[in-house]
């Protein structure tokens, strides 16, 4: 199972501006002078950033109070809400109808029912069956 197109839609109308403003903080892909440039970029570069991000978490809070991308009050909770990411390697123990089942294999241990953003994770890992060692990955609250 996947996010609706409209949520799909939502993340990115949220997470580009915030991976942006990364950039302009850490300054990782200088040429990436604007919004569109940074999303025309090699996702291997934008990478880069989203990695920034959750090394230097402290930047959501500061992308909330500067909010250079004029976001929503409920948009704005959204990205507060993924102060509180869980970074790790799991184990998918199981595709179901409506998520996919991380196990996490290191701390914080746990077990988390997972959304791709546009399409299932089923689809994602082309028919193989669990269990599926996912390492380096993180996932996010939404809504």
């Amino acid at each position: 199972m996947n996010l609706s197109e409209d949520d799909s839609g939502l993340f990115y109308e949220i997470m580009w501006p915030l991976q942006f403003f990364v950039n302009q903080r850490c300054n990782i892909l200088p040429d990436c002078a604007s919004l569109e440039d940074y999303i025309a970029a090699p996702i291997d570069e934008q990478i880069k950033v989203r990695n920034a991000l959750y090394e230097h978490a402290f930047l959501l809070d500061a992308f909330v109070v500067e909010n250079p991308a004029h976001l929503s009050a409920d948009k704005l909770n959204i990205v507060r809400s993924w102060k509180c990411f869980v970074p790790g390697s799991f184990l998918i123990e199981r595709f179901l109808k409506k998520a996919t089942i991380f196990i996490g294999t290191e701390n914080p241990f746990g077990v988390y029912s997972v959304l791709g953003l546009t399409e299932s994770l089923e689809e994602m890992f082309f028919g193989r069956r669990p269990p599926i060692m996912i390492t380096n990955a993180v996932l996010l609250p939404f809504k």
